[in-house]
């Protein structure tokens, strides 16, 4: 659903598709909130993605950028980021037109961003610190620094919505 999503929106020849096939691909490859999104930062030259402390995180993360949403990323960085209320406004819209009902909203891509990670094997630690989810145990949820961006960034790339994306 997510791949079929994108393709329409990437097909449309309107404003608001324009801008929210990016929001949705960056979900869908982060598992981030509209809120995040509508604030991140994206280094370019290390391929990261700043995301501002939101709900209950405990501070502000940093998290490679999957190769597959480096455009979508310079796209929203120049010109095409919008609110998170627009996001969430216009994603319903959208998903309306398409057929689906309440039970899908934007946070749905946060949880198939997490199924993903789990039918990809990534450790729940990893898809953690990825998702700026807060650790069960005391030892990596107390003691631990986290994840370093290496091991997270080969954690992302594990992610495909399509064999195009597959590495």
């Amino acid at each position: 659903q997510v791949l079929e999503m994108y393709r329409i929106l990437s097909e449309r020849n309107d404003k608001t598709a324009g801008w929210l096939k990016h929001a949705v691909w960056i979900a869908a490859h982060t598992g981030a909130r509209e809120s995040a999104i509508a604030r991140l930062k994206y280094d370019a030259e290390r391929k990261t993605i700043w995301f501002p402390k939101a709900k209950k995180e405990e501070s502000d993360r940093i998290i490679p950028a999957h190769s597959a949403i480096w455009s979508n990323l310079d796209a929203w960085e120049n010109g095409c980021r919008k609110s998170a209320s627009s996001i969430s406004n216009q994603f319903t819209k959208f998903k309306q037109c398409l057929g689906y009902d309440g039970s899908h909203d934007f946070h749905s891509f946060r949880r198939t961003f997490l199924t993903m990670c789990e039918n990809a094997a990534i450790l729940e630690g990893i898809a953690a610190d990825i998702a700026g989810h807060k650790k069960q145990t005391i030892s990596y949820g107390l003691y631990s620094g986290g994840n370093t961006i290496e091991v997270m960034r080969e954690a992302v790339e594990k992610i495909s919505y399509s064999q195009r994306e597959k590495h």
